[in-house]
């Protein structure tokens, strides 16, 4: 009976020598690693200034100092986790961790995300051809956001447009009716469709020359509003608004004829209210919501 006692007592010792190991702090820790936490802010989108749902960016994370993957982290896709104008970031698929040696990294992070476009040298193929959606087409990129490590994980993007947009209010003038503008056509010539940008080092967008071919803007079946997003451009040589309608033809407006712009510049937005007489049609322009691209207005007459 005192054998069966001191066994017993042996044993509840040691449960509660084990209760008291049990501790959390003096158990390693499972996974030691820092996962990135990403916000972004906006200047404004295709259309507004709001990230959408479902909208996903490319990341980069870069060897500190330098414009080299690290990691194998390379255009890994993070989808808004709540829309709006500052938007909050989670991985969609693979989480992005700081090294656990507290080494800095750097980030670059580009808008809309694609694992086709993206080519393994950083290399993202541009392609204006199809307008619509424009969300689809608005490339964007956030500047290079340095120093970063798993002590400082916050990550937040502030994204600029890397091309150009042209928006056109079109009204309806002498001898027309509103009617007379349905199902009108608007081509801008001697515009690239095609380009390439280098999101790792983040220069200029480079449009292909040989890709002149022009493009057709996206317009309302009332031929009321038409929109399109352009590359930049060193001038406007060769090009030209061509305005089509079944009930009057063609009417076109030489872009040479602008007063207060030469070209097409990256983030700057291109507004013009054209009016479409019997005889011609007159242009007239102001500036929203992208940077301005022709000051505070543009007046013109095409025929």
């Amino acid at each position: 009976m005192k054998k069966s006692n001191l066994i017993l007592s042996t044993l509840l010792t040691l449960g509660v020598a084990l209760a008291g190991c049990s501790n959390d702090e003096n158990l390693p820790a499972a996974d030691d690693r820092v996962a990135l936490q990403v916000s972004s802010g906006i200047q404004t989108r295709a259309f507004d200034d709001q990230w959408e749902a479902y909208d996903q960016i490319g990341i980069f994370m870069l060897n500190n100092k330098r414009s080299t993957i690290a990691d194998g982290y390379g255009n890994v896709p993070y989808e808004v986790a709540s829309a709006g104008k500052d938007g909050k970031f989670g991985p969609a698929s693979t989480v992005i961790y700081f090294p656990t040696n507290g080494d800095k990294r750097d980030f670059i992070a580009y808008y809309p995300y694609s694992a086709d476009k993206m080519k393994g040298n950083g290399t993202y193929e541009i392609d204006l051809t199809e307008q619509n959606p424009q969300k689809n087409i608005d490339f964007m990129v956030a500047g290079k956001v340095t120093d970063k490590s798993r002590t400082d994980a916050n990550v937040s993007f502030q994204f600029t447009h890397k091309l150009a947009k042209i928006v056109m209010d079109i009204e309806a003038g002498d001898g027309l009716s509103i009617d007379d503008l349905k199902n009108m056509k608007i081509i801008l010539t001697g515009q690239p469709t095609k380009g390439t940008f280098n999101v790792l080092t983040d220069n200029e967008v480079t449009a292909a020359t040989d890709s002149k071919t022009g493009i057709e803007l996206l317009i309302n079946t009332n031929g009321t509003h038409a929109e399109g997003i352009v590359f930049p451009s060193e001038n406007y040589d060769g090009m030209n608004f061509i305005f089509t309608t079944e009930s009057m033809g063609s009417y076109e407006w030489a872009l040479s004829q602008s007063t207060k712009a030469t070209k097409f510049e990256a983030g700057k937005k291109y507004e013009y209210t054209i009016t479409v007489h019997r005889t011609g049609i007159n242009v007239t322009s102001s500036i929203t919501d992208w940077l301005p691209g022709n000051e505070d207005g543009e007046t013109g007459n095409a025929e």
